[in-house]
């Protein structure tokens, strides 16, 4: 299971995760490049392989705001968007992702606002980190986060979102895919920016797709003017060693409000 050990990537940067029943994980990340410190993540992993020659598909999101730092840190409001899978290679496990770092603020150059892309890979170490529990960072909702309410994609009117965001800024939802039942949402918003001035608001949602089984992460931002979701699609099924190349997609999309 992906929760039995810390994982490392070749930054240094430690992960813990618990996986649940529903296959939502949550865990605790430990960052040593840009921003250093302890942040929450969360997200989806397929509920089990398809057979033992394939992976498992998996996606996370990361809010950069540190648990028990400053809020006023470069980086605070930004988020992460991480797609791949949970692969059995000759070395032994490994979680192959694609990272989307969203720099949804100024930043010097070379960050610049945008989507920073970068694959990772990460493997268990004998490192420890706290095993969080599953439960939301906190549950009262704030009913002003501009991201609350239901979306509707431009380009196709049968996939929805019904979002509502957490005082922590911890995004619980579902998505709608055409005829399917909703699936459940998990991810982060930015709580730190003020709906009174003008800037665009991180947002990194994850979940599983039972319908095309595959773990999709959507990060990006809401628009200055709190209207559009702008968001990359990184949707990733799982293979085996050999077709790892094939493991994630990617797409832009864009979502519109329905009502708040």
């Amino acid at each position: 299971m992906v929760s039995e050990t810390t994982w490392r990537n070749e930054y240094g940067s430690l992960m813990r995760l618990r996986e649940g029943t529903d296959g939502c994980v949550r865990g605790l990340y430990r960052s040593t490049t840009g921003s250093s410190g302890d942040y929450h993540v969360t997200g989806f992993i397929e509920p089990a392989a398809i057979d033992g020659n394939h992976a498992r598909a998996l996606s996370l999101g990361i809010s950069w705001r540190a648990i028990d730092g400053d809020d006023e840190e470069p980086g605070s409001q930004w988020v992460s968007g991480l797609s791949g899978q949970l692969l059995h290679t000759p070395q032994g496990p490994r979680l192959l992702l694609m990272h989307n770092l969203v720099v949804s603020t100024h930043a010097p150059a070379p960050k610049g606002t945008g989507f920073h892309l970068d694959k990772l890979q990460y493997e268990p170490t004998g490192e420890s980190l706290p095993l969080l529990s599953l439960s939301a960072n906190g549950t009262a909702i704030d009913p002003t986060h501009l991201l609350g309410g239901a979306w509707v994609s431009t380009h196709d009117d049968s996939l929805r979102l019904e979002l509502s965001v957490t005082k922590e800024g911890e995004v619980l939802g579902a998505m709608t895919e055409g005829d399917a039942e909703p699936g459940p949402i998990r991810g982060y918003a930015d709580a730190l920016a003020s709906n009174n001035t003008p800037t665009l608001h991180g947002v990194s949602l994850t979940g599983w797709s039972a319908q095309r089984r595959c773990a999709y992460s959507l990060a990006g931002w809401l628009t200055v003017e709190g209207t559009e979701l702008c968001l990359l699609d990184l949707s990733s099924s799982a293979t085996n060693h050999g077709s790892r190349y094939l493991q994630t997609q990617a797409q832009g999309m864009r979502f519109r409000r329905l009502r708040t």
